[in-house]
Formats: structure tokens, C-alpha cells, sequence
């Protein structure tokens, strides 16, 4: 009975340090956690409306927002009149889909577009879907029907294109000159624009004037065009005789 007693306690023992070693906190190194945070932040870009309280869809578009004062019909005017200017595209095609994220300030649109966090907008290209920033907290004169009609362009585009031409092959002046076109407006006034154009000792490095300028130059080529994709996307175009060209018809000297 003694040794019976004994070999229980002993066993208990065990079974008592066994399960205090289970027991242990489970210690995480910097890597897995920096590889779990990734994996999240990753998701959350891939499936961005698991963190969007609201959506409104209509037609073509879901629009996905925080707030509840954003009113359907309100944003039904805008999409109406996006649809209006995508619809001057050979590219467009009532079968497309296209979501769209408003963020609510800048630390949740830096969230979403990165490096790119000073634009208004982004597409991003691999999954297409639009993060638009708090336009009222930038003070640029851009609506929000141009920039659902912009960003949407570039949608046409990776879906005619697919996604390695829109996106990487094709000259950036083209494929952001073509949106601009498409969306018949421009963070620039027309008047602010031209003089910068006209004058060379302007600053015409900024981001504003380049989209500005783009769009010019494919209204420069396109004007008459019924074929896009031959007059613009698959010609090679020579920007600096278009420019000379420009400068010529809209630069009083």
C-alpha cells in the first residue's frame, strides 16, 4: 500500500509539472509577430469592406462608408453623373463592377494608399477597388462624380488591357492622361494650368500641373477620335511633338 501510495504521488507530481508546462505563456518572436501583423494588414487590402460599416449599391457601383449621413440619393446623383462621363469611353461596358471606399480622414486613407497618400484617390491595380480620401479636408476644386470617373477608368483599362499593360507597360502620362480625359476635370483651374503651360519659368513639376498637362495632350490627340484604343493606346506617340503642338495652339506669344 506504501509503494502503491508513493507511485501516486509521483505520478500526480508528474502530471501536476506536465501541466504547468502547458500552462506556459506562449512566447512570440519580433518576426511572427511583424509576419502577423503583415497577414492582416494584407487581408484588410484584399477584403477592405470587412472594416466599412455601411455600402449603398447602385448599378454598376457599391459604395462602402462609415458614416450614416452619406444619403442614397445624394450619392445615386454622383454615380449617375460618373456613369455619364465613363460612358464617353470606347472602353466602358455596362458589365463592369466597381467598389468604392470612402475613408473618413487621412490616417485611414494613408492606411489604404500607401506612398500614395497625398492623392485624392486611389485604384488600386491588382484588385481594382477605389479608396477615395476626405475631400474636405483637401483643398484642391475636384469633384467626387470626376473622381469615381477617373478611378473607374483605370478599371476599363486593366479589364480591355488587362492588368500588366494598363498598369505597367503603358506610359504613365498616357494611362493617367486618358483617366483625366474621362473624367473631364483637373485639380488645376484651367486658367492656373495654361499659364503654367505657357510660361517656363513657372513651377511645373507638381503633381496638379503633370495630371493637367496629360490630360491636354490626350485631348490634343483624341479630339475627333471614335477609336480609342487604335488613335491613343496602341499608337506610339511622340509626347514631346505633342507638346510643341500644344504649346503653339493655346500659348500666346
Amino acid at each position: 500500500a506504501t509503494v502503491q501510495k508513493e507511485r501516486a504521488v509521483v505520478n500526480l507530481s508528474s502530471w501536476n509539472t506536465k501541466k504547468q508546462s502547458q500552462m506556459k505563456p506562449i512566447k512570440l518572436s519580433y518576426k511572427q509577430v511583424f509576419n502577423a501583423v503583415c497577414y492582416i494588414y494584407i487581408g484588410i487590402l484584399l477584403l477592405p469592406q470587412t472594416v466599412f460599416s455601411n455600402k449603398i449599391t447602385y448599378k454598376n457601383f457599391t459604395v462602402y462608408y462609415h458614416e450614416e449621413p452619406v444619403l442614397d440619393k445624394e450619392i445615386q446623383k454622383v454615380l449617375d453623373e460618373a456613369i455619364r462621363r465613363l460612358e464617353k469611353s470606347t472602353f466602358y461596358n455596362k458589365e463592369y463592377s466597381q467598389k468604392i471606399f470612402l475613408c473618413n480622414n487621412s490616417i485611414e486613407y494613408f492606411f489604404f494608399s500607401g506612398p500614395s497618400y497625398r492623392s485624392l484617390a486611389l485604384n488600386h491595380p491588382i484588385t481594382n477597388n477605389v479608396f477615395v480620401s476626405n475631400l474636405k479636408e483637401r483643398d484642391k476644386p475636384r469633384s467626387l462624380e470626376s473622381i469615381v470617373a477617373h478611378e473607374t477608368t483605370h478599371t476599363l483599362l486593366s479589364n480591355k488591357l488587362g492588368l500588366v499593360e494598363a498598369n505597367f507597360k503603358m506610359p504613365s502620362w498616357k494611362n493617367e492622361g486618358y483617366c483625366e480625359y474621362i473624367s473631364q476635370e483637373s485639380s488645376l483651374k484651367e486658367e492656373v494650368g495654361l499659364k503654367i503651360l505657357c510660361d517656363k519659368s513657372a513651377n511645373n513639376k507638381t503633381p496638379e500641373f503633370a495630371y493637367f498637362l496629360n490630360k491636354k495632350l490626350t485631348e490634343q490627340v483624341l479630339y475627333g477620335s471614335k477609336d480609342h484604343l487604335s488613335d491613343w493606346i496602341n499608337q506610339t506617340i511622340d509626347r514631346d511633338s505633342i507638346m510643341a503642338i500644344l504649346q503653339k495652339k493655346l500659348c500666346v506669344h
